[in-house]
């Protein structure tokens, strides 16, 4: 009875571990000397098992011309309601300042639609799983944009 119980025990611990969340960072620089913006975004992602739960990002535009801030500002404000808009669980702040726009955003999966991404065609559906983005296919989104992810 006593080996039943630590065998129960054990296997309690070993479920419990591995539902932890678990989280990983993907980087992204760009210096851009064409477009005069250098461009940096830190995205931590946070997964349980094979799925992404949570996606925090933060991304900065640098730029010593105005027209290309405000090309930025104006892109990202519009991305972000469009984002939320269409599929939900988006909740984002942009600003500028004369020579930097900034992004902090949250998409929070368990209330984004990602099936309804995937039938739009803005995501391979094989990354989708039970309207679950899966890890795999995010490191394959992330890797295909040029992100270096460490877990």
């Amino acid at each position: 009875m006593k080996v039943l119980k630590t065998i129960s025990f054990l296997l309690i611990l070993f479920l419990v571990g591995c539902s932890k969340e678990k989280m990983m960072t993907c980087t992204l620089n760009i210096n851009n000397n064409l477009g005069n913006y250098t461009a940096t975004e830190v995205y931590k992602v946070y997964y349980k098992g094979d799925f992404v739960t949570l996606i925090k990002k933060n991304e900065k535009y640098v730029s010593d011309d105005q027209n290309t801030i405000e090309y930025f500002y104006d892109a990202k404000k519009l991305e972000y309601y469009d984002l939320n808009d269409k599929y939900g669980g988006v909740t984002y702040e942009v600003n500028k300042s004369d020579k930097d726009v900034s992004l902090i955003a949250s998409i929070s999966m368990d209330l984004f639609n990602i099936t309804a991404m995937a039938k739009d065609g803005r995501i391979d559906k094989d990354y989708v799983l039970s309207n679950k983005l899966t890890l795999n296919g995010l490191k394959k989104i992330y890797a295909k944009k040029g992100f270096v992810c460490n877990e």
